[in-house]
């Protein structure tokens, strides 16, 4: 068996010919069973490194048709978002062609496609960030949007963040509505389920638009939108322990705090535009790049401030600029919410993400609003503290940091906690 390794811009041409083409259509068998792509791995046709990206992206493609009409095959594509979840290359990558004995395969690496290209607005930390932002006039927002058009249309962009979007809500709304407890031995009670029915009382709805609607409906007091704000980062996050469908947003364990801080914005906070989530999504991107660049997103190498505190940081500073803050208010945001999760440990029970995970997701969704809050009372320039010092920061005390607090389940609350899980 022939593997034939495409170019990015040649599988695209290749994916919209079979599309116009009918007759090749007839004749292809679009995906992959699952069973196959395992085979090739035994037989190490493939490299090891995309076992997980295709096994994901060949089973999704089981829901499809052998004759995906373009609608059909473009829901294929956003529904494996590109890079993020399985490292630095694209999906959906496989598009099997049995004509010729030969099997049609893209692991193309991205960053090999577009480390050439140049950006309208490049920016490795807030400063040059920021100077872009004056010079232009342009919010982080749409400076983040310009140089993502440079490697993909408008258009594309635009599904994508609306894929992103409707997914996070999706697992809202699931662990919201799912209840039980959760596996791996810890016999953790799911409690967003509990929470949502008691919030929400006698309401009848039949959807997530009817949800959301009886969600608006409730007490707009200070104690009823905390309940709320930590029931989204709940749900989310005890779907992520449950094996669910999250966004990685930066990581999966600080998946809950984006879309709960989202979803606070349009059913609670004043003078949002709720046309404006994709804007949203843009902003808290940036602020991640720049703890990428500066710092780390893994909590195995920075502790627990580098996925809630991160992610918190991206949060406020979104929900900051959806709220009317400036560039500057912006990233004062995300300042103060990192600088109050300096020096938080990543130390799992039982290496699970559940204790204390789940919780530290709500804890990190209401600091970012308090941070948003903040910032917009504020007067940037008079602050001490920049973004790039906190980033700075956090970074040096991920090196200083023990590596009993790193993901290892090797000290802190870890050690505090009797477990008796079964060996597997």
């Amino acid at each position: 068996m022939e593997v034939q390794i495409l170019p990015y811009d040649e599988y695209l041409k290749y994916l919209k010919n079979a599309l116009l083409n009918t007759d090749e259509i007839r004749g292809t068998t679009a995906f992959w069973t699952l069973n196959e792509a395992l085979e090739l791995f035994k037989r190490k046709v493939l490299p090891n490194r995309y076992e997980s990206a295709a096994i994901k992206v060949a089973s999704s493609y089981l829901a499809y048709s052998a004759k995906p009409s373009k609608e059909k095959l473009n829901i294929a594509w956003w529904e494996n978002p590109y890079p993020g979840n399985y490292g630095d290359w694209l999906t959906p990558f496989i598009f099997n062609h049995y004509t010729d004995n030969k099997i049609i395969f893209q692991p193309t690496n991205i960053n090999n496609n577009i480390k050439d290209i140049e950006v309208p607005f490049d920016f490795k930390n807030s400063n040059e960030l920021l100077h872009w932002c004056i010079k232009t006039g342009l919010p982080i927002c749409e400076i983040v949007k310009e140089n993502e058009k440079t490697i993909r249309e408008e258009m594309q962009v635009s599904l994508a963040l609306n894929n992103i979007w409707e997914t996070m809500l999706a697992c809202i709304y699931k662990g919201c509505h799912t209840e039980g407890e959760l596996p791996g031995g810890l016999f953790v009670q799911r409690r967003a389920f509990a929470l949502n029915k008691k919030l929400l009382k006698e309401a009848q709805y039949n959807n997530i638009n009817e949800w959301m609607a009886a969600i608006k409906n409730t007490s707009q007091s200070f104690s009823n939108i905390l309940d709320w704000v930590s029931c989204f980062a709940l749900a989310v996050n005890e779907q992520n322990a449950s094996f669910g469908r999250v966004v990685t947003a930066p990581t999966n364990g600080a998946a809950g705090v984006v879309p709960a801080v989202l979803l606070y914005a349009l059913l609670f906070a004043e003078n949002k535009n709720e046309e404006k989530v994709s804007n949203f999504l843009l902003t808290a991107s940036a602020i991640g790049i720049l703890f990428k660049n500066g710092a780390t997103i893994s909590a195995a190498m920075g502790g627990c401030q580098a996925e809630i505190g991160v992610s918190s940081a991206m949060a406020a500073a979104a929900l900051t600029e959806l709220l009317g803050g400036n560039q500057k208010q912006t990233m004062m945001a995300a300042e103060i919410a990192m600088e109050h999760h300096l020096g938080l440990t990543c130390d799992p029970v039982g290496g699970l993400v559940q204790i204390p995970c789940i919780e530290r997701n709500t804890m990190g969704a209401i600091k970012a609003i308090t941070a948003a809050q903040l910032a917009l009372q504020s007067t940037p320039d008079l602050a001490l503290v920049s973004l790039d010092k906190v980033i700075k920061t956090m970074w040096n005390t991920a090196l200083d940091m023990s590596v009993k607090y790193k993901e290892t389940a090797e000290g802190g609350l870890a050690m505090q906690i009797p477990i008796g899980l079964a060996e597997c």
